[in-house]
């Protein structure tokens, strides 16, 4: 149940807010007689039946099916995982779990199935993430077979029009600068006695994969950091947080527990710069 918590609820569940849920509705009716009140009354119980709960819960276990199947690995055939999807789904859409702001739309139960009917596929995305994460018992690390381990030392050489520095710490010549803020950051690692080395992570083939919205997509992170106490710290730099954002992030924490669970490629984290001021307080954390 407590499978919805994430960015936009609290200690009791999923909370959508105007501001996080793209659609809503609000009934409105309009007439001349009240007679013909009490027909659109019945339009809207017959339009409530369309959107009723158990076949918002199918399609709700639907369309985490292949997302689910296709990220994980997972035991059994295609039927028995949608009846555990069907049965987790059950379960939260019929609790508190899932809120609604205004609180209004949580008493009149038909406008809360067509509110949830509209939304979806953020509801989906946020229940299929936590229920992989509550359920996994281990981390299974998939290598590239052609190039299973990468180094910043087989780098090739490549050219580029963007404005670029020479780093102090970094094993490239040159960092490429993609903002303002990027340039303040590297500087900043230089100085740091905290930081052993550092690279801009451009050309390098680090990214990570992750699936949004049903695609297959690649990050590509802003730095990689070796900290003087030999830990890895993956940092982005980002000005302004977007929904697709957090997902990426969630996918790039799950790889730093994965590697890091292997205990051959040291330990790693990473962390978000919205601000050239916090990179201080960055390093000092992840450094421990």
């Amino acid at each position: 149940i407590g499978a919805a918590v994430m960015a936009h609820g609290d200690d009791k569940g999923l909370v959508l807010p105007p501001k996080v849920a793209k659609y809503q509705v609000v009934i409105v009716p309009i007439y001349k007689a009240e007679e013909s009140r009490y027909k659109i009354d019945d339009h809207i119980q017959t339009l409530a039946q369309k959107f009723r709960l158990q076949t918002l819960i199918y399609d709700c276990a639907a369309s985490m099916l292949p997302e689910i199947r296709k990220e994980q690995k997972v035991q059994g055939s295609k039927f028995d995982l949608f009846k555990l999807l069907v049965s987790s789904v059950e379960r939260i859409l019929e609790s508190d779990k899932i809120r609604i702001n205004p609180k209004v739309k949580n008493d009149n139960e038909t406008e809360r199935l067509l509110y949830l009917r509209l939304n979806l596929a953020k509801i989906v995305r946020h229940i299929s993430r936590e229920l992989v994460r509550q359920n996994s018992t281990k981390y299974e690390i998939q290598y590239d077979l052609s190039e299973p381990i990468r180094y910043t030392q087989d780098a090739e050489i490549w050219y580029t029009s963007k404005p670029c520095f020479v780093p102090q710490k970094s094993h490239l010549n040159y960092g490429v600068i993609d903002s303002g803020w990027e340039k303040t950051v590297g500087e900043d690692l230089d100085r740091s006695d905290l930081v052993k080395a550092w690279v801009k992570n451009d050309h390098l083939g680090f990214e990570i994969k992750y699936l949004y919205k049903g695609a297959m997509k690649k990050y590509v992170p802003d730095f990689l950091i070796k900290l003087s106490n030999s830990q890895n710290l993956v940092l982005e730099v980002k000005g302004q947080e977007r929904e697709k954002d957090r997902h990426k992030w969630e996918y790039l924490d799950e790889w730093c527990k994965a590697v890091t669970s292997v205990q051959t490629h040291g330990r790693w984290s990473y962390a978000v710069l919205t601000d050239p001021n916090q990179i201080d307080d960055i390093l000092t954390e992840a450094h421990g």
